[in-house]
């Protein structure tokens, strides 16, 4: 296998070992929680993002602490990668009171604010809209941050996709669309659904600047994300960033729903396959001499351990008490909306 691209001065041994971690922690955490899955630890649609880490690592490398992220339904990594603890992450999945959205929103609604994590949706392209209303408000505040917002290749056929970038682009607000081209659209491949090569083709049409990367290429995708989000910082409008990449895994993992072995052809996914983001960044560290094997694979062990004391967290954490079904879901208690009538005065 050979090296990917020239990392360049900007990504380090320091960093690039920082980056490996990030994408070795997620793939490590989409197997172990999906082997999890498949024994019954945990119930709901849970979508994976395994092989699509370079996308995930690389735009968030680009990131400064402040800035916000908006997941989609496949956003497991994007969290990990912005910064997300992988127990409370885990937990969520489990249902746990101690997950990040008090194991109410299990792995596609998802809310880490500590890290800029403002939320993931789990219905296609919805997130986008909350994304424009996110940089908006971080452009009328002056915050000088930025938002990255996730979209699927499928979702990103829907009706408001359009319209927020035609927002996004109108108001310049300061946001980064992430679209991941996995090439399918649950069993749908892009050939069979699109006229369109390039998807990203669209935002021309509301005059935001695309560019079309690599996905499984951490550094390339590192690079796109820095201009964008520096355009982005400047107060110069959205971008669009299209990674091509491919997801390992089924489509969702969801009772009744099987792995997408069976209609993939075999010759593309052992084409992806051999085009695993982290075996690539791997020899391309080795050959920059930015790291020696023992390094590397200290930092697998290591990852290892800890996702699976993520795992032993979830399964000792408790479920949420029946009492909690309605913190957090109203800005008012409920039972105060059933009885409006009586804080109402009376004439």
């Amino acid at each position: 296998m050979e090296p990917i691209t020239r990392l360049g001065k900007e990504l380090d041994a320091e960093v690039s070992l920082h980056l490996y971690r990030k994408m070795v922690t997620i793939r490590q955490f989409e197997e172990v929680s999906g082997a999890a899955y498949r024994r019954g630890e945990f119930w709901g649609p849970t979508h994976s993002s395994a092989g699509e880490e370079a996308v995930d690592v690389g735009v968030c490398a680009a990131l400064e602490s402040g800035d916000k992220i908006v997941g989609y339904h496949r956003s497991h990594g994007l969290f990990i990668a912005k910064g997300s603890e992988i127990k409370p992450l885990m937990a969520e999945l489990f249902g746990k009171i101690t997950g990040m959205s008090k194991g109410k929103g299990g792995s596609m609604h998802l809310c880490d604010r500590a890290i800029g994590g403002m939320c993931s949706s789990g219905v296609l392209a919805s997130s986008l809209p909350v994304a424009v209303g996110v940089a908006l408000a971080l452009k009328k505040e002056r915050k000088n941050q930025v938002c990255v917002a996730g979209v699927g290749d499928g979702s990103f056929e829907e009706g408001q996709v359009g319209e927020s970038m035609n927002l996004a682009s109108l108001w310049k607000v300061p946001l980064v669309f992430l679209l991941y081209n996995n090439k399918y659209f649950q069993v749908l491949s892009a050939r069979s659904r699109s006229s369109a090569t390039i998807l990203s083709d669209r935002a021309i049409g509301y005059n935001i600047p695309r560019a079309v990367v690599d996905g499984q290429d951490v550094a390339e995708v590192y690079r796109a994300a820095k201009v964008a989000v520096a355009r982005a910082r400047r107060g110069e409008g959205p971008s669009l960033i299209e990674a091509m990449t491919y997801r390992y895994q089924a489509q969702a993992a969801r009772a009744g729903l099987g792995g997408d072995e069976d209609f993939r052809p075999r010759e593309e996914r052992e084409y992806w396959f051999n085009r695993d983001p982290i075996k690539l960044f791997r020899v391309t560290m080795l050959a920059a001499k930015m790291a020696n094997p023992e390094e590397l694979d200290a930092i697998e062990q290591e990852v290892k351990v800890a996702v699976q004391e993520a795992v032993d967290y979830a399964r000792k954490s408790p479920y949420p008490d029946v009492d909690e079904i309605l913190t957090d879901t109203y800005s008012r208690p409920l039972h105060s909306v059933w009885n409006l009538h009586t804080e109402v005065p009376r004439t």
